[in-house]
Order: structure tokens, then sequence, then C-alpha cells
């Protein structure tokens, strides 16, 4: 009957009215608010937080290692650039319908 914009209104008033009611309508003692913040300051909880945060760093860490070009990843984990590693061997592919030892010669 409104639209798209009729409802969008109406969705929000609903949420506007489950969060008033979240901060401030009273569950026993305390609001919903407020027992959702003394169960979320419990020290296991933020001991589950700070693994959490240390699980979300190792991971940035690896991807970033990912993106960066893998010279420069070697360079920033100490290890020598590959400039520097002339005497390893280079893997090559055979190529089609060859066999492995006839792609060595």
């Amino acid at each position: 009957m409104f639209g798209i914009a009729g409802r969008r209104l109406a969705e929000s008033v609903v949420a506007l009215f489950a969060v008033l009611g979240f901060a401030f309508v009273p569950l026993g003692r305390k609001t919903a608010l407020e027992h959702s913040r003394d169960i979320l300051t419990t020290p296991a909880a933020l001991n589950a937080f700070r693994e959490l945060g240390s699980a979300v760093l190792r991971l940035r860490g690896r991807l970033m290692d990912l993106v960066i070009a893998p010279g420069r990843a070697d360079d920033r984990r100490g290890a020598a650039p590959e400039s520097a590693r002339g005497n390893e061997p280079k893997a090559t592919l055979p190529r089609l319908g060859q066999t492995p030892s006839e792609s060595k010669r």
C-alpha cells in the first residue's frame, strides 16, 4: 500500500522499539542490556576475546604474507632474497607429450 518507503519506515519503527525494549525494559532486576554486559565481562568471556584477537592477528599476518610479493615476504622473515639463492636448482615442467627423463635434457 505504501510501497518500499512505507515498508522501510515500518521496519525502522519496529527495530527502534526492539532496541528500546532491550535497553530499558527490566528482566528481573536488570535490563537485557545489563545482563548482556555482565555476561560479556566475565573472566572467561574476556579470555575468549583475547584469544580471538590473537587468532585474528595471526590470520592477518598470514594473509599479509600471501598478499605481499614472495621476495618481500622472505625479506621480512629474515630469509635471503631469491637473487641470493642462485645455487638452488629451478624446477621445470615437462612439455606435453614428453616423459620426465626427456625434459631433463
